[in-house]
């Protein structure tokens, strides 16, 4: 995976909470640099989570991967809409029908298969070169057009049931208002759920590529006939990547030690200017073990590295003699010998060389890997 000083290989990310994807991206650009690095799969800030993350020749293989299928954890909180459609808006209206478990239970399957969905305002889909998000900043909110995504599985992995049948309150009384509670829940610990109601339930809903789990959540909710956003969200598996091997970023701003050289006032200056300031610091707290020094935290990351073609299974090897396998290296098309139309992985002496492509009749690559 390593040679000649260069990395290539995959890091699987458990993204925290508050970071972009690009700053998850900066951190571990600067503890390997020189690295080219990228990933697949953007999550929000609000987001936790699997984030596959490509370092060298990697990178030339997520258009292999990004299409695969997604899955998440959320939680709808119901009663109240944001205009962010989740649990950093501004709640923007409220409404006072709360349902319960079989309702939801009810209506899921309605979203299983194909499913039009129109994209939040606050996302980072470009109208016209813009951002949508950024139109939405300064009160141009943009017109979003529909889509289709395609919905595998959804369905509810956990839940906690209010006193619908006991009467008594999940705490220790009761609040007047089921929304209040659900709005003030996240910063106020002390916040007290009415007995007539229960938590949000975890759902988990495996999806393709370009599902908006935020707008998932707020069409559930329309169909029960009240608001809803969401005030969690975890990607537990994106294609092969899965969250149980992934690796864990300790929670940023903990210290404002940073692991480079010299002193910040605010760790996050150094995700505000890292993109695109290469002496940006990053504070300690952002990796692993704050006591180690850089090398440690760089040592460890290494060893965490996937294989290349790990991302590969599912695509099959093209054999091909020595002669052939070059003539496809200098840029040249070979007739097909017999193999169905598609995409390929192309190997020397146990090394991966290229992803080729059969069609026509021929075989062209489509990726070179040098390795």
């Amino acid at each position: 995976m390593k040679q000649k000083n260069i990395i290539n290989g995959w890091l699987n990310v458990d993204k925290p909470q508050g970071l972009t994807s690009a700053d998850v991206v900066n951190i571990i650009k600067k503890i390997l640099r020189p690295v080219k690095i990228g990933h697949t799969g953007t999550l929000d800030p609000m987001a936790t989570g699997v984030l596959p993350i490509a370092l060298g020749e990697a990178t030339k293989l997520i258009q292999f991967i990004e299409n695969k299928r997604k899955t998440y954890e959320f939680r709808i909180v119901f009663g109240a809409e944001t205009d962010t459609d989740d649990a950093e808006g501004k709640i923007i209206k409220k409404c006072e029908k709360i349902p319960k478990i079989d309702e939801i239970l009810a209506i899921l399957p309605q979203f299983i298969g194909k499913i039009k969905q129109k994209p939040p305002i606050y996302s980072a889909l470009k109208i016209n070169g813009v951002r949508a998000y950024e139109l939405a900043r300064v009160g141009k909110a943009p017109e979003m057009k529909d889509r289709e995504v395609e919905v595998f599985e959804l369905g509810i992995s956990s839940s906690l049931r209010g006193a619908d049948a006991t009467k008594q309150s999940i705490l220790i009384s009761e609040t007047q208002s089921p929304i209040d509670c659900f709005a003030n829940a996240r910063n106020d610990t002390s916040v007290l759920l009415p007995a007539s109601h229960f938590l949000p339930p975890i759902i988990t809903a495996t999806v393709s590529r370009g599902t908006y789990i935020r707008t998932l959540a707020k069409d559930i909710a329309a169909e029960l006939g009240t608001l809803g956003h969401i005030d969690y969200l975890r990607r537990t598996k994106d294609g092969v990547f899965e969250l149980g091997n992934s690796s864990s970023l300790r929670e940023a701003y903990a210290t404002k030690q940073p692991i480079l050289t010299g002193q910040i006032t605010d760790p996050m200056d150094c995700f505000a200017n890292g993109r695109n300031d290469k002496n940006a610091l990053i504070p300690n707290a952002c990796f692993l073990d704050p006591n180690k020094d850089l090398q440690s935290i760089k040592n460890d990351l290494l060893n965490q590295l996937s294989e290349i073609d790990f991302v590969l299974d599912d695509i099959p090897v093209l054999n091909l003699n020595s002669a052939d396998a070059l003539r496809l290296r200098q840029g040249q098309k070979i007739p097909n010998q017999g193999n169905q139309e598609g995409i390929y992985k192309l190997y020397n002496e146990g090394s991966l060389q290229a992803m080729v492509e059969v069609s026509d009749g021929l075989i062209r690559i489509v990726r070179g890997i040098n390795l």
